[in-house]
């Protein structure tokens, strides 16, 4: 049982649970879909349990976080957080990603997002894991995020601003490599055969597209007017280069031609994007994302990244 504040500052009981995403996927994703206005990408139950499965994979040494708020038997509130394996140089690590915090407008102005995500923050800290987090430069969640991992004792380490890239077109693909070659520490996916099976099982539409183990996905734009497709390019191929991400960008334009003629690239790391220019991408105005490595422990590898190739979408 949590106490919670609303905004006329009574407090009403609220109960926090931690049910596992096969029994939560429905309600969680009625409140995502509640949560998030337009432009946003559609994350419904199937992708939800998906990502969100409550049995450990090869990939994720570490059963993932869910936290739902009830109140008065309706539940309220939502956050996830699947964990997967990384690499930091030759050191693998178990890191979780917080995503999808939702509260119900019913719920607005009653401080269930502070109480929601700080249970998950506590869940977290007890695991002692390391924290990969998002948000969009400029928005209240940049410091309610720093805040709220700040009072529980985390370290954290900003890392660089990632905006978002697109395309309509397949690009031409360029004579010379221009191979990607960072300079410090990555926090990068652990793609094993076994984990790139699994990513491809998105229920969402994943496509493989041959080219250094890059995979695109399928999607639904949420707009003012509607709903459109649209494909993002969750895993960038590997090694990097100008001609491997272009081959991707086309590849993945043929491929999902029939479902979504525009491209987002959500992860395009500092320092590549001379390579994205190259790739026949284009950097769209308004949106920057700001990213952080929290950790409990200041001495954990994963302090040592200053930026990560994650998928941020």
């Amino acid at each position: 049982m949590a106490g919670c504040s609303t905004g006329d500052g009574v407090v009403t009981d609220v109960v926090l649970s931690t049910p596992p995403i096969e029994a939560c996927g429905d309600a969680a994703a009625r409140l995502v879909a509640e949560a998030f206005a337009p432009p946003t990408v559609e994350m419904d139950a199937p992708f939800l349990r998906w990502v969100l499965a409550s049995e450990t994979r090869e990939g994720s040494a570490e059963k993932p976080f869910t936290v739902m708020g009830h109140l008065d038997g309706v539940a309220i509130s939502f956050v996830g957080s699947p964990t997967r394996i990384f690499r930091v140089g030759d050191t693998a690590i178990p890191v979780t990603i917080p995503s999808w915090l939702a509260i119900s407008p019913t719920a607005a102005g009653r401080g269930m997002a502070r109480t929601t995500y700080g249970r998950l923050i506590d869940d977290i800290r007890e695991r002692g894991l390391a924290v990969l987090t998002y948000a969009i430069e400029g928005a209240r969640s940049v410091a309610f995020i720093e805040s709220m991992y700040l009072e529980r004792g985390f370290v954290g380490g900003i890392l660089p601003q990632m905006p978002l890239f697109g395309a309509i077109r397949p690009p031409a693909i360029p004579a010379e490599e221009n191979v990607w070659s960072p300079t410090q520490p990555v926090l990068t996916l652990d793609r094993t055969p076994a984990v790139h099976a699994e990513l491809l099982r998105d229920p969402r539409g994943a496509l493989d597209l041959g080219v250094g183990g890059a995979i695109a996905v399928t999607a639904w734009q949420k707009t003012e007017n509607g709903r459109k497709p649209v494909l993002l390019l969750e895993h960038l191929p590997e090694p990097l280069t100008a001609r491997s991400l272009a081959e991707a960008v086309g590849t993945a334009l043929t491929l999902g031609a029939s479902h979504g003629r525009q491209l987002f690239v959500p992860n395009l790391p500092e320092g590549a994007r001379e390579l994205g220019r190259l790739a026949g991408l284009r950097q769209l105005p308004g949106t920057m994302y700001r990213a952080w490595i929290w950790v409990p422990d200041p001495s954990h590898p994963a302090m040592q990244c200053t930026q990560t190739t994650h998928p941020i979408l």
